[in-house]
């Protein structure tokens, strides 16, 4: 019961993650949403993690992560080529 409620929880940021990369990326909907999967098999973090440095580097807003969770996704997207942003850090 906890891991759907935790599935329910962290969905609207996935969806936000992979609209930003749709949009900024032209990519489709399956594209967009392997992308942040694979990041997140590079990093061993949590998807929804990934999603949430995704969603703070398109909108130019801070992630609600660790900053080492932070620099270890933004390392993973920029030689990836997907999100080349910095986000700032307001940890």
């Amino acid at each position: 019961m906890a891991q759907l409620e935790e599935a329910l929880a962290t969905q609207p940021v996935i969806e936000q993650a992979k609209g930003i990369l749709m949009v900024l990326r032209n990519w489709s909907e399956d594209e967009a949403f392997a992308a942040p999967r694979q990041v997140s098999q590079r990093t061993n973090l949590k998807r929804h993690d990934v999603a949430e440095v995704v969603v703070a580097a398109g909108s130019g807003g801070s992630a609600a992560v660790p900053q080492a969770t932070t620099a270890a996704v933004l390392a993973e997207l920029n030689v990836s080529g997907i999100v080349p942003q910095e986000i700032p850090d307001e940890r």
